[in-house]
């Protein structure tokens, strides 16, 4: 975890934002005690991400998003989430693609639209995601 944060590269944070992010769940099943400290550690997994994101990455940019829509490490925010995904969808990220078109689908932090979210899903589609995959022979 420290060789990560310590490399200053945004893959470092992302991946130390990973860490304290499955430690948060790990956590979180255990007693109301461990609960307190499995906040703290999503609290620093959004914090990592946001340094990473800050960067470029990508992938951080969607861990955002995931953050706000659940309200792990930070208050929720559709609209938060919604900007997140797009920023990672605009770098190719095809999690993120498929995620702000369930935004658009249910008018989450976002004007609902049925065609974009068709577009989005066809762009994660593309890039082989089996869920956009299976959400377009469904609309």
């Amino acid at each position: 975890l420290e060789f990560f944060e310590r490399s200053q590269i945004p893959e470092g944070f992302y991946r130390a934002g990973l860490i304290y992010e499955r430690r948060g769940i790990n956590l979180g099943k255990r007693g109301k005690k461990d609960r307190e400290r499995s906040q703290d550690n999503f609290r620093k997994a959004f914090e990592r991400f946001t340094t990473a994101a800050d960067k470029g990455n990508a992938k951080a940019y969607y861990r955002l998003g995931m953050c706000y829509l659940s309200g792990q490490g930070v208050e929720a925010s559709f609209e938060l989430a919604a900007k997140n995904f797009n920023e990672a969808a605009e770098r190719g990220d095809a999690e993120a693609c498929y995620q702000l078109a369930l935004c658009y689908l249910r008018g989450d932090g976002v004007i609902q639209s049925k065609e974009e979210a068709i577009t989005l899903l066809k762009k994660a589609a593309e890039k082989g995601h089996s869920l956009a995959k299976e959400k377009l022979k469904n609309l």
